[in-house]
């Protein structure tokens, strides 16, 4: 619940950002004409305006899936990949020092129970809940990234956990991005048997982490009342 609770309060104050910056040109003309005229065969102007934008974009709000889609437009499936991890992971790790830098103080401070018992989930594993929460393929890429910025975790298995879980929906996006350019039937069939396939297990990584927790948990309180008798 607590989770749940300042998970809305982010997500109200990041529609407000978004509203507020939805009317900027470089937000309304990231769409396939601007990558036409100003990304597709510009060479490494192309690709540095490219991570610039969308990392910018990222910040705000934009979902990484988007992003990965045109840079599977713009550059080929693998270096699609390659550029929109690099400004998805980025966007990861400004918006995590941001929340740290500045929100954390005033959220540490007016919701410290709740946070703590963030915390204490995070604790654990950070990197392999990391991982299975961006798997999962619900949720706010910017709101999990100033969530976890407010807490204690390090930022090093944040990061690292993030970009594993990012690659899965981006080499699937990457692929459909591919598959409208070269009107191929086959990279979009595959596009979506991927999603299935990492919707599958991103559940399946999830329900078998709670399990074994569940009997380390079991475990850990079985000792503890052996060791009092």
């Amino acid at each position: 619940m607590a989770i749940v609770k300042i998970a809305v309060k982010l997500l109200l104050l990041l529609a407000l950002v978004w509203i507020a910056f939805a009317d900027i040109p470089v937000v309304q003309l990231f769409n396939q004409q601007w990558i036409e005229v100003y990304i597709r065969d510009n060479g490494t102007a192309g690709i540095g305006l490219f991570v610039v934008v969308a990392t910018g974009l990222l910040s705000m709000g934009l979902p990484r899936q988007l992003v990965a889609f045109f840079g599977g437009y713009a550059f080929g499936a693998v270096l699609g990949v390659v550029y929109s991890m690099v400004a998805a992971t980025l966007s990861c790790i400004v918006t995590f020092l941001i929340a740290r830098w500045l929100a954390r103080p005033f959220i540490q401070q007016r919701w410290h129970v709740k946070i703590h018992a963030i915390d204490s989930f995070l604790q654990h594993s950070p990197f392999v809940k990391t991982v299975i929460i961006r798997l999962l393929p619900v949720g706010s890429n910017l709101l999990t990234n100033l969530i976890g910025g407010t807490t204690a975790i390090n930022i090093l298995p944040f990061v690292a956990g993030s970009a594993v879980g990012y690659l899965p929906q981006m080499i699937i996006f990457a692929l459909m991005g591919k598959g409208v350019v070269v009107s191929s039937v086959s990279h979009l069939v595959l596009s979506v048997v991927l999603m299935a396939v990492s919707v599958v297990a991103s559940f399946y990584l999830y329900r078998q982490h709670r399990v074994h927790n569940t009997a380390s948990d079991s475990a850990i309180q079985s000792a503890s009342l052996f060791t009092k008798s």
